[in-house]
């Protein structure tokens, strides 16, 4: 069972959904450890405990030899639709960008790429370790994300929702709800509240003057929900409000008030 990494509320309007997050995936490495030496002369060696207190040792050149070599080749292998990859899957973003001689080249894998709305698989070989990257078109260029092996990614630890207990009326209004909170993705009213505050904090002391730092929002306490339905129905009543009021806004600017 993995362990634990956050426990808290999720909060959809009045409603509080007590959650814990635990991690999805992550790089998996065999687990080596170093063999204390008998003798001077022989070369420290590493073991695998394949069984309590049983291991099973491996040279450093042996270990040197299955390294895998850093290359300058990114082979594309196939072609396959971005919605068909789990976000899960992605491990780290990188920005592609063409050296000088490439730049036409570039600019034809990434109008194809776009043209026909897929995804470049390929893999190649970085820091000693070979990796699945999928290639694919961003708003200017190529855009490649280094991938996890289906090892890697504990699907045994995903919960499975139990529906069966949710009506027909809880679930209109939840959609309903749902549908009340969509915009359009704008990654830069999202904000690192930690980083800037610090920030703050350092330029003030940079220049000499006090600071005194306020404490941090005490933590909500989550909704207590008896009727759900109920509660989506005051969700829905304290969202249309301000709408509303942004209706009668635009009203008087039209009438030039």
């Amino acid at each position: 069972m993995a362990s634990t990494v956050w426990k808290g509320f999720v909060t959809f309007g009045l409603i509080s959904i007590p959650v814990r997050l635990l991690r999805a995936a992550r790089p998996e490495r065999v687990k080596l450890r170093q063999l204390e030496r008998r003798e001077k002369r022989p070369p420290a060696k590493k073991g695998y405990e394949y069984a309590k207190g049983d291991f099973v040792t491996i040279d450093k050149e042996e270990l040197k030899a299955i390294e895998a070599k850093t290359t300058g080749e990114m082979a594309i292998q196939e072609c396959v639709e971005l919605e068909e990859i789990d976000p899960v899957y992605f491990e780290t973003s990188y920005y592609m960008a063409p050296e000088a001689a490439g730049g036409k080249a570039y600019g034809l894998l990434y109008r194809a790429l776009v043209t026909t709305k897929l995804v470049a698989l390929a893999q190649f070989a970085m820091h000693s370790r070979e990796h699945i990257v999928a290639i694919r078109p961003g708003k200017k260029g190529l855009l490649a994300h280094t991938m996890y092996y289906v090892p890697e990614v504990r699907a045994d630890q995903e919960f499975k929702a139990d529906t069966r207990a949710v009506g027909e009326k809880e679930l209109k209004l939840a959609e309903t709800l749902v549908r009340s909170l969509a915009a359009p993705f704008k990654p830069e009213k999202y904000h690192d509240t930690y980083r800037e505050k610090l920030e703050a904090i350092l330029a003030d002391k940079a220049k000499g003057k006090h600071v005194k730092v306020e404490e941090g929002e005490t933590r909500r306490q989550p909704a207590k929900v008896v009727d759900i339905a109920d509660a989506l129905r005051k969700s829905l009543a304290g969202l249309k409000k301000p709408a509303e009021r942004q209706t009668a806004r635009k009203a008087r600017r039209a009438a030039g008030h």
